[in-house]
């Protein structure tokens, strides 16, 4: 299974290669319906801005938890051990 990073770099490379999706699929051995669906995201995500929105961490003198405050008034608290790498997926939904 191929994360959005690389999803990210094969449309990069597919923009730079000149080849029709299709044929740059067939040549990378890519799933064609995939590619199809990541390169259409990332032009609505493009459209829109890519749906960030700014998000303020207040530092707090407690270690027990990182807390992400959005300015819609989303609030997220975890606790500080918590793997970045699940936060950003936790946040990115």
């Amino acid at each position: 299974m191929r994360t959005k990073i690389q999803w990210a770099e094969h449309i990069r490379q597919w923009q730079e290669s000149g080849l029709s999706r299709r044929k740059f699929c067939e040549i990378q051995g890519l799933s064609y319906v995939s590619f199809l669906y990541h390169q259409k995201r990332s032009v609505e995500l493009a459209k829109d801005g890519g749906n960030f929105e700014q998000v303020f961490i207040h530092a707090k003198e407690s270690l027990e938890k990182i807390e992400f405050c959005t300015p819609s008034g989303g609030r997220w608290s975890f606790p500080v051990h918590t793997p970045k790498e699940l936060i950003r997926f936790l946040i990115s939904l």
